[in-house]
């Protein structure tokens, strides 16, 4: 039976490229930018906080949905790349503010969700002074999403996603593709509600992270 999918930040890369591999399924979209209003699977809107009515009142309408988060927003990468007050207002915005409000408006409302999944980051694992603004942001989410008592959500922790996102950051042995974090979001509906990684190699990585000390991380600049 196809799934109804709504995808918010539908105009992300990472979320386009969902789109192109769920053909099967019935995807609606929701953005700021980039949807076709004349199609009513899709919502265009100017602000998901002002907005936040509407894009109710359009997942109302929809049967049991399974809700995406592709809301996302990096713009630091020290030392190379320092972050400015306007660039960590969005980011703490797009990567916490927007789907936690969204979610629990939702909630509020009563509005019958399959599941709730959020694309989180490995920079949720620990906060370090390479990306603090990004990783402190995730890391509310996630703490955030499990106080609310969701009764089936996901937490995907990524490492880095090839788009422009992450253009300039360092590449690594867990990196992914679009097309492959897409299909890992797509074969992972199914899996019990909490925190899950892109890899088992990943969350080893994790676990080392959490017991390194910071400056050592600084110091390498990881």
């Amino acid at each position: 039976m196809n799934k109804n999918i709504v995808l918010l930040g539908s105009s992300s890369e990472l979320a386009s490229e969902f789109t192109n591999i769920n053909s099967s399924n019935n995807i609606f979209q929701i953005s700021s930018t980039g949807v076709d209003l004349k199609n009513s699977n899709n919502l265009l809107i100017n602000n998901y906080i002002d907005d936040a009515e509407d894009i109710v009142n359009f997942i109302s309408k929809i049967n049991s949905p399974i809700l995406i988060f592709f809301n996302g927003y990096l713009k630091e990468n020290r030392p190379t790349q320092e972050p400015s007050f306007e660039q960590i207002s969005k980011t703490i915005e797009a990567n916490y503010f927007v789907p936690y409000t969204v979610t629990n408006k939702l909630l509020e409302n009563n509005v019958s969700i399959k599941k709730f999944i959020f694309i989180s980051s490995f920079a949720a694992t620990k906060v370090r002074y390479k990306n603090f603004i990004y990783g402190y942001s995730k890391k509310l989410l996630e703490e955030s999403i499990k106080s609310l008592k969701i009764e089936n959500f996901l937490i995907i922790r990524f490492g880095k996603v090839n788009t422009s996102l992450s253009k300039g950051h360092k590449n690594t042995v867990f990196d992914l593709s679009k097309n492959q974090a897409a299909k890992f979001i797509h074969s992972n509906f199914e899996r019990k509600s909490g925190i899950i990684y892109s890899s088992k190699f990943l969350y080893f990585i994790s676990r080392i992270f959490l017991i390194t000390p910071n400056y050592l991380l600084k110091k390498f600049n990881i």
